[in-house]
């Protein structure tokens, strides 16, 4: 294959207006366990580089923030937030189970990387309910922020990519 540049990214993003991603240990435990590189393989058929933030890898002004996946931390990090294995393997805390709603668009690729991320975190036990819906009804669930997290893709093109595609409270998810 001839490489080529396409300044196109798809960004998992998460509601940090409301539990449990308003606890910066439970956005960190999920990032350290999402598997990118079987993302890439799996939804992209191995077409894409594999980021840890909303900057091309490609980019000099690229942050590696070293969220590679290790489970073992993000295990402990989500022990220390409080959220302990229940008895089928989902954790819990205080009775409320780690159950994220995902509305996503209901097309193949969408779906091959939603299904990517519930095998990911599945394995840490949090529980992704993945939601395919037409697209309108997907974006205005993620306009609305009636979502626990959903993924949206997006051009490089714009200097601030943060601010097209990611409106201000969601910003939180970066840090």
């Amino acid at each position: 294959p001839v490489p080529y540049p396409v300044l196109l990214g798809n960004a998992t993003f998460f509601n940090t207006t409301r539990p449990p991603f308003d606890h910066a240990r439970v956005r960190r435990a999920l990032a350290l366990s999402l598997d990118r590189a079987r993302i890439v393989d799996v939804a992209l058929s191995g077409y894409g580089q594999a980021a840890t933030s909303a900057v091309s890898p490609d980019s000099p002004l690229a942050w590696h923030n070293g969220a590679t996946m290790n489970t073992v931390v993000a295990d402990s990090l989500l022990d220390a937030a409080g959220w302990q294995p229940g008895s089928d393997g989902i954790r819990a805390k205080g009775g409320q189970r780690l159950e994220i709603a995902f509305p996503i668009i209901s097309r193949p690729q969408d779906n091959a990387m939603a299904e990517s991320i519930q095998a990911s975190l599945h394995d840490v036990g949090i529980a992704l309910n993945v939601d395919p819906l037409e697209r309108a009804a997907a974006r205005e669930a993620s306009n609305q922020h009636r979502y626990d997290g959903t993924f949206r893709g997006f051009l490089y093109g714009h200097p601030d990519v943060l601010h097209p595609r990611f409106p201000r409270p969601h910003r939180r998810a970066f840090q």
